[in-house]
């Protein structure tokens, strides 16, 4: 959702015409250094398919802990939500998220970034042919050590593999069936060599999240368009207005790539990018085709997410004095509660409105001012 904490993101492993749809060049694998790390030693991967099981709509949800060796007030836990979104012979593209923790479940998701691995190896998974016998040389297998784990009630026979330098000791757990990374568990060192800080990162589950526009062409976020809101943040009594920008970058078909700014009052800008895809379920829609609004029934729950305990609901029709009849679409968690209206004459979110259900959290409020 928006405005939330940025929990634990620096330990990540290391760490949309009217008319018609323009697809742009593939995207580049960006691979993290963790991935680097793997290729540099076992190049037999590169060119290698990603896992059969790895599909748009799938989501893999990580527990993660971070324990500071030092000083146990700055200790950490919470979640990484991964989901897929594209599958491509050259391209993987993920769109990840994070949450806080309440009662061992995911306190509302918050959008960190998009990601674009390599189809054999990324931050989640690797090509399960490197644990098939005869398909590492003999000195490289060594590397590699057999193990069988419990995870959820669940046993796993895992390969596992160790790399170490003078910063960090990275150790990490893949399930040789599928190759499912099941553990991370990360140790940094400080300039003498002592240890500082522990995250452990560990599989909790994965499902597909099908929302009723999972394959639908993202038609109305052609590339170069430009849809511009206002947005209000309201903060403790403190309110905050900005103007809130998205242009579509590069439409892929049934996902986007948008740069989104955000633009003070005193004119300082902060820009970033999102991925908006009918393969997901979350406030980046952005674009919903009229046929599926019309379609909808008021109260309708159009899917429910047991892993990260959030619910997408179809509500009713309303009147607009700008963009006439609209449809809300109603996202809530454990941390917030979005409305979110979609114009069923051209499908454009036309507002938003973010209603925090916790503390920490703030009040937000987009309007639609143009779609160029």
């Amino acid at each position: 959702m928006i405005g939330k904490k940025r929990l634990l993101v620096t330990v990540v492993l290391l760490a949309l015409s009217l008319t018609a749809t323009v697809v742009s060049a593939a995207p580049a694998p960006k691979p993290d250094n963790l991935s680097k790390a793997i290729l540099s030693y076992f190049s037999e991967l590169e060119g290698k398919p990603a896992p059969s099981w790895m599909v748009p709509g799938m989501r893999v949800v990580y527990e993660i802990t971070s324990e500071d060796l030092k000083d146990s007030s700055k200790n950490q836990s919470g979640y990484l939500i991964y989901d897929v979104v594209d599958v491509k012979g050259d391209y993987v593209a993920n769109m990840m998220s994070s949450s806080e923790k309440l009662a061992e479940q995911p306190l509302g998701l918050m959008y960190v970034s998009g990601l674009f691995d390599y189809p054999f190896i990324g931050r989640y998974w690797i090509n399960p042919q490197i644990f098939e016998d005869g398909f590492l040389p003999a000195e490289k297998a060594a590397m590699l050590y057999n193990t069988t784990i419990q995870l959820e009630g669940t046993n796993y026979d895992v390969g596992v593999m160790s790399f170490e330098s003078t910063t960090a000791r990275r150790t990490m757990a893949f399930d040789k069936e599928t190759g499912l990374l099941m553990i991370v568990d990360m140790v940094v060192y400080d300039s003498a060599g002592a240890e500082t800080s522990q995250t452990t990162i560990t599989y909790k589950g994965s499902r597909f999240v099908f929302a009723p526009w999972y394959g639908e062409l993202v038609e109305g976020l052609s590339t170069d368009t430009l849809l511009s809101y206002k947005a209000v943040y309201i903060t403790d009594s403190v309110t905050e207005e900005q103007n809130l920008d998205f242009k579509v970058a590069e439409n892929n078909g049934s996902w986007a790539i948008l740069d989104k700014t955000n633009t003070a009052a005193s004119g300082l800008t902060n820009t970033s990018q999102v991925i908006c895809s009918s393969s997901s379920g979350d406030i980046y829609v952005l674009w919903i085709p009229t046929g599926l609004l019309s379609g909808f029934s008021e109260d309708e729950v159009l899917f429910e997410e047991d892993l990260t305990s959030s619910t997408v609901k179809a509500m009713g029709l309303s009147e607009d004095q700008t963009y006439g009849t609209v449809r809300t679409i109603l996202f809530y968690d454990k941390a917030v509660q979005v409305e979110c209206k979609f114009s069923t004459s051209t499908g454009y979110m036309v507002s938003l409105h973010q209603k925090p259900l916790t503390s920490g959290i703030p009040e937000v409020v987009f309007t639609l001012l143009s779609v160029k």
